[in-house]
């Protein structure tokens, strides 16, 4: 025998929800997945030689962008060639260094523009200390037609006071911007 059905429960409705039903899952193809495995490690790869070449190439050329590449080769086969095949002894890197950018800037053929390696720089400064003397002026040079920078001091190129410093000896002595400086301890300057 059953037992009596008890009726409705008492209270409020609770709505019945049932979850969809999962789609059965699929069984991933070992081909498909092998095909992935072997392109992801092929371009690793690939990643990974492009950037350790680049980082070689950098390490054996450092400061040499790549559009500049060709105009720094021959600069670059020497330098390695004489570390690696100088028969005279050993080589002092930096002196072979320093000896380079002094060949850069003596290559402009300009008598004014020279290289000091940083101890005669320093010895330069050292030489200077405390003995410097000066009137206070900026100066220039001035062609005859009225225009600053001509190279050689002549009855056509003359030095003239670009400005007196204040509280020099020049403002002192009343020079002033314009003036012409013709003579120096009673020697002329005129050729």
């Amino acid at each position: 025998m059953h037992p009596p059905d008890p009726g409705p429960p008492e209270g409020p409705a609770v709505p019945l929800t049932i979850p969809p039903a999962q789609p059965a899952a699929r069984g991933s193809s070992p081909i498909l997945l092998m095909a992935v495995v072997v392109v992801a490690l092929l371009a690793g790869g690939a990643l990974f030689m492009s950037g350790y070449s680049m980082g070689r190439q950098t390490a054996l050329e450092p400061g040499t962008p790549v559009s500049e590449d060709a105009a720094f080769r021959p600069f670059w086969d020497t330098y390695h060639t004489i570390n690696e095949r100088y028969a005279g002894g050993d080589v002092d890197r930096d002196a072979i260094v320093q000896g380079a950018i002094r060949g850069m800037i003596d290559a402009l053929g300009d008598p004014y523009s020279s290289y000091l390696t940083s101890e005669e720089y320093h010895d330069t400064l050292q030489g200077i200390s405390g003995e410097f003397e000066g009137i206070g002026i900026e100066i220039a040079t001035q062609a005859a037609d009225g225009t600053q920078g001509c190279a050689t001091i002549a009855s056509d190129c003359r030095l003239v006071i670009v400005a007196p410093l204040a509280g020099s000896p020049a403002a002192r002595a009343d020079l002033r911007t314009g003036d012409f400086i013709l003579a120096a301890d009673g020697v002329s300057f005129e050729d």
